[in-house]
């Protein structure tokens, strides 16, 4: 029965937690799209599993700005802290989660909006080509670029 396989899940410790979104973290690093998805992967799973402890869910919510995922890092801060001041844990990830989404901010007809990272591509792609063909899955937001 599917509902009992969720009951089944084995708890890992919070140092196991630690060891995953260190690695998380380096991994949203990368170029490779196996990497960045595993690093979501991991951010995403330790949010879920991770309600008691702030710290935990504010480590996976800079995971997501690094991935660019500033839809996915939204969601996250207004389910657990209802405002973005309460991740700023540590001055410098604070620095660059900021940076990180200016980099993905464009002006369009006068309003600013911050795309994700596979966004932010799809738009330099646009701006610099009079065409262009693109594949992505469902909700990766091509309908929003263009």
């Amino acid at each position: 029965m599917p509902g009992n396989l969720i009951s089944q899940r084995p708890s890992i410790s919070r140092e196991e937690k630690l060891y995953l979104l260190t690695s998380a973290s380096v991994l949203a690093l990368s170029d490779l799209p196996e990497e960045r998805s595993l690093a979501y992967e991991i951010a995403a799973r330790i949010i879920e599993t991770s309600v008691e402890d702030p710290s935990l869910i504010s480590a996976s919510i800079f995971i997501m700005s690094r991935l660019g995922n500033f839809p996915g890092r939204e969601l996250a801060i207004k389910r657990f802290f209802h405002d973005s001041t309460s991740i700023a844990d540590h001055p410098l990830l604070a620095i660059e989660s900021i940076a990180r989404e200016v980099g993905n901010t464009v002006q369009v007809a006068g309003q600013s909006c911050t795309l994700t990272d596979f966004q932010i591509d799809f738009f330099s792609i646009l701006e610099k080509s009079d065409s262009a063909s693109i594949s992505a899955p469902t909700s990766a937001g091509k309908s929003f670029v263009l």
